[in-house]
C-alpha cells in the first residue's frame, strides 16, 4: 500500500530526485528567481521553506545544513548574509510559485518559483520608468503605441478619402432634372460599387483598435510573463476580425 507516499517521485531513483533538488535550491538561493516545471516548482517549496528555517537558527548546525544541501559556497554566503537577515521577522512563506502555461517545447505546466522581496521583483515594479532613466530612450510600448496610432490615422485617412470620392462621383452622375427614385437608385448603386472596399478599410482599423487593447493589457505583464508569452496577442481571436475579407485583394 502507498499510504502516506504523496512525494512526487518525477521518474528518479531517491538520490537522483535528492540531487535534482539540491541543484534547483542552489540556483534558487543564488538567483532568487528560477523557471521550471509547475511539479518541480511547487515540490521545491517545503524543501527551501525547511532550509531557510533551519539557517534562520545559525550556528554550527545551520552552517551543516546549508553545506549538506547547496553545491556552492555563492549560494550559502547569499542565503546567510541577504536571505537570513531580510526574512528575520517573517516566520514562514518564503517563497511564491507563479504559473507561466504550457512550454512551446514540449507543452509542460512552467512556473517560476522565486523568493520574496528579491530585487527581480522590485525591479520589475518601477520597470517602464527604471528603463527610462537609464537609457533616456522610449520604452518598447510607447514605440508600439505610436505605430498603432498611425496605423489608425492611415486606414481613418483612406476612408475619408473614399468617402470624398464616393460623394464627388455621386454629385457627378446625379442630375436634378432626372427622377427622385432614378437618383437614389444611381446613388446605392455608386455605393455598392466601393463597398467591398469600404468593409476591407472599416476591418483594418477595427483591428487596429483591437490590437491597441490588447497591447494595453500586455503593457501590465511583468517581464517573465511577456519573455514567456513572446509578446503576442491571442491569434485566435485576431483571426476572426479578418475572416471576412479573407483571399480578397483591394487596392489601396
Amino acid at each position: 500500500m502507498r499510504h502516506k507516499q504523496n512525494i512526487r517521485k518525477f521518474g528518479r531513483d531517491p538520490d537522483h530526485r535528492k540531487a535534482m533538488f539540491r541543484n534547483l535550491a542552489t540556483h534558487l538561493l543564488t538567483h532568487e528567481r528560477i523557471i521550471t516545471t509547475l511539479e518541480k516548482a511547487k515540490e521545491m517549496r517545503p524543501f527551501i521553506e525547511r532550509l531557510i528555517r533551519r539557517a534562520k537558527k545559525g550556528g554550527y548546525q545551520g552552517n551543516v545544513v546549508l553545506k549538506q544541501n547547496l553545491f556552492t559556497s555563492k549560494a550559502i554566503e547569499h542565503v546567510k548574509k541577504v536571505l537570513v537577515p531580510r526574512y528575520a521577522d517573517l516566520p514562514a512563506g518564503f517563497t511564491r510559485v507563479k504559473y507561466l502555461g504550457l512550454r512551446a517545447q514540449d507543452r509542460a505546466s512552467a512556473a517560476y518559483i522565486e523568493m520574496i522581496g528579491n530585487p527581480i521583483e522590485q525591479f520589475e515594479k518601477n520597470e517602464r520608468q527604471e528603463t527610462i532613466e537609464t537609457n533616456g530612450l522610449q520604452t518598447f510600448w510607447s514605440w508600439e503605441h505610436k505605430i498603432i496610432r498611425q496605423e489608425q490615422e492611415y486606414f481613418q485617412n483612406l476612408i475619408q478619402n473614399l468617402e470624398a470620392q464616393i460623394q464627388a462621383e455621386v454629385e457627378s452622375s446625379v442630375s436634378a432634372a432626372s427622377d427622385a427614385t432614378f437618383n437614389n437608385q444611381l446613388k446605392a448603386d455608386i455605393e455598392s460599387k466601393f463597398a467591398k472596399k469600404r468593409h476591407f478599410l472599416e476591418d483594418g482599423l477595427k483591428r487596429a483598435q483591437f490590437e491597441e487593447t490588447i497591447h494595453l493589457k500586455q503593457e501590465k505583464y511583468n517581464r517573465y510573463e511577456r519573455l514567456f508569452e513572446k509578446y503576442a496577442f491571442p491569434i485566435g481571436e485576431f483571426k476572426t476580425l479578418s475572416n471576412s475579407h479573407q483571399g480578397e485583394r483591394i487596392t489601396l
